[in-house]
C-alpha cells in the first residue's frame, strides 16, 4: 500500500488500535464506549470523502477527456488540411519540404508557425528518449512527417478525403461514432493524440486503482469499528460528519499510486497533472 494511503487512513486505525487494546478489559467503560462512537464516525467520515472524491473524478475524467479529444481531433484536421490541402481538392503537394514551404505564406501557416516548427524537429533531433517523446508530445505529426516514412502527404491526403466520408456518413444516422473512428485512423501518425489518449487511460488505471486500495483499508477499518461498537453496545450514527481531505495528500496519493502503476514517468506525471489541475496542459 502507498505511504500516502497509509497516512490517509492513520487517523481511523489510530483510534481503532486504541480501542483494540482495551478490549481485554472487563465490562464496557463510558471511555470504550466514547472511542467506539469516534471510530464509527471516522470511518464514516472517510468513506463519504472517498465516495465523493471519485463521484467526482469518473464522471469529469469522462467527460473532460473525450472533450479533449475531440478538440485535438478538429484541431489536427485543420492543420493537416492547411498543409496538404481540402479533401475535396488535389494534393499541394508530394513532399513535405514543398507542403510545408508552401503552407509557410498562408494566413494559417504564419500564424501556427508551420515551416519554423518542421525545420525546428528536423534539424535538431533529441538524443534522449525522454526529449524525443516530449517532441512527440509538442508537435505531434510533425514529427511523424519527419520521422514516419508511412506518413506522407498523399496518405494525410487520404485520411482527410476517409474522415469527410465517415463525417458524412454519421450524419446519415450511421451506427459508428466519428470521433471513434477519426482517432483510429490518426492515432498512427499523431504522438501527441496517442500521448492524449494514453494519459486518460493512465488516469482511469489509477482512480481504479485508489478505489481498490482505499476500499480495502475502509473494510479493515469498518470492520474494527464495528467489532469495538459491538463491544461497548453502543448506538452509532454511521452518517457522521464529513471533512475535507487535505489536497496536498490526495496529490501525493495519486502520485504514488501512479508509481505503482504506470511505468512510464512522462505518463506519470502527466496522469496526476490530469488528476489534479484538469486538462488544460494537454491543450494545444
Amino acid at each position: 500500500m502507498p505511504p500516502s494511503l497509509r497516512v490517509l487512513c492513520a487517523w481511523i486505525l489510530g483510534s481503532v488500535c486504541l480501542s483494540s487494546s482495551l478490549l481485554g478489559c472487563t465490562p464496557p467503560s463510558a471511555a470504550l464506549k466514547t472511542v467506539a462512537e469516534q471510530n464509527q464516525q471516522n470511518v464514516g467520515a472517510l468513506s463519504k470523502d472517498v465516495q465523493t472524491l471519485l463521484l467526482i473524478y469518473e464522471p469529469l475524467l469522462k467527460a473532460t477527456g473525450e472533450s479533449l479529444m475531440f478538440q485535438h481531433i478538429a484541431h489536427l484536421e485543420a492543420e493537416l488540411i492547411a498543409i496538404v490541402g481540402p479533401p475535396t481538392l488535389e494534393l499541394k503537394a508530394e513532399d513535405w519540404d514543398t507542403a510545408f514551404k508552401l503552407a509557410a505564406d498562408s494566413y494559417v501557416g504564419r500564424k501556427l508557425k508551420f515551416a519554423e516548427r518542421y525545420q525546428q524537429v528536423k534539424t535538431s533531433p533529441p538524443a534522449k528518449a525522454d526529449d524525443i517523446e516530449a517532441i512527440q508530445f509538442q508537435e505531434g505529426w510533425i514529427y511523424s512527417a519527419i520521422n514516419n516514412p508511412e506518413f506522407t502527404p498523399q496518405k494525410a491526403h487520404d485520411i482527410l478525403k476517409t474522415l469527410l466520408e465517415l463525417r458524412r456518413s454519421n450524419q446519415n444516422g450511421e451506427d459508428y461514432n466519428y470521433y471513434e473512428e477519426a482517432e483510429r485512423r490518426l492515432l498512427p501518425y499523431d504522438p501527441a493524440l496517442a500521448f492524449k489518449r494514453n494519459t486518460l487511460t493512465s488516469a482511469d488505471a489509477v482512480l481504479t486503482a485508489l478505489q481498490q486500495e482505499i476500499s480495502q483499508e475502509l473494510d479493515l477499518a469498518v470492520a474494527y469499528a464495528q467489532a469495538v461498537a459491538a463491544y461497548s453496545q453502543s448506538e452509532i450514527d454511521m452518517g457522521s460528519a464529513v471533512r475535507s481531505l487535505d489536497g496536498s495528500q490526495i496529490t501525493q496519493l495519486l502520485t504514488d499510486l501512479s508509481t505503482k502503476y504506470i511505468s512510464n514517468q512522462l505518463y506519470r506525471t502527466a496522469t496526476v497533472t490530469l488528476l489534479t489541475k484538469g486538462t488544460a496542459f494537454l491543450m494545444k
